[in-house]
């Protein structure tokens, strides 16, 4: 009988023991520490600037500007926000071109 009791006993502490550490309030979660220093704001626009700026550069020097690698103005945009830039530079070289070719065919159609 005293062994059941003690058996018992024992494992009422251990429960106990257990339960106590699992009810303990949780610690406070650390926060991220604030930065001082202002982050750049990233713009889909200043980085279609900056890759319009190198694919000009590229068509005039006869270049794939496919080769270029990433304006620094870009750095930090999503893959989305990257490629909304460079379709708006494609739209702007391309309307250029247009541009051109319409004054060629013009230039063209006056001298006959």
């Amino acid at each position: 009988m005293r062994t059941r009791h003690t058996l018992a006993a024992a494992t009422a502490v251990v429960l106990l023991a257990l339960t106590g550490c699992s009810s303990e309030p949780d610690a406070p979660a650390s926060r991220p520490t604030v930065s001082s220093s202002p982050t750049p704001t990233l713009s889909v626009s200043d980085c279609a600037d900056a890759v319009y700026e190198v694919d000009s550069a590229a068509r005039d020097a006869g270049t794939d500007p496919t080769d270029r690698l990433m304006p620094d103005p870009c750095v930090g945009l999503t893959a989305d926000q990257y490629m909304d830039a460079i379709m708006t530079a494609t739209q702007r070289l391309n309307q250029e071109a247009r541009d051109d070719l319409q004054d060629q065919i013009d230039e063209a159609a006056e001298d006959q």
